[in-house]
């Protein structure tokens, strides 16, 4: 039921002014973090869905003529990535063939949920660790 719900342009400063953009995830790649974000928010286009109370998803996008790289993808709303699909289809709908939504840990957007949006995996990337140690 769609009802009462609405499409609209934001902002990264539109999401970070209600509370919606954050860190909640240790594991975001550098790219998705907040300091990022507001320091490329020139660069960065915006949809969410809204209802009468609040912003129930939001994707944020940097187009680059006919593909777009993901930089924050995010559902308030347990909807099985409904609201998600209609935000991506919209973006594509400006003639935007291909989305990248690159480095994405499992904990930030599930393999399940990224799959049922359409996202399908490119390449692996590992991640390595070190303890510093005196020679």
């Amino acid at each position: 039921d769609d009802v009462g719900r609405f499409i609209i342009p934001v902002t990264a400063d539109d999401l970070a002014a209600n509370g919606l953009l954050g860190d909640v995830d240790p594991d975001v790649c550098w790219r998705r973090s907040v300091e990022t974000l507001m320091a490329t928010k020139e660069d960065i286009m915006g949809l969410a869905v809204a209802s009468d109370e609040r912003i129930e998803a939001y994707v944020l996008y940097v187009p680059q003529e006919v593909e777009a790289e993901v930089v924050a993808l995010h559902s308030m709303v347990d909807d099985d990535g409904r609201r998600l699909r209609q935000l991506l289809s919209r973006v594509q709908s400006t003639g935007i063939r291909t989305l990248r939504f690159p480095k994405a840990h499992s904990t930030e957007a599930p393999k399940a949920l990224l799959d049922s949006l359409g996202f399908r995996r490119d390449r692996t990337h590992r991640r390595y660790g070190a303890t510093a140690r005196p020679d």
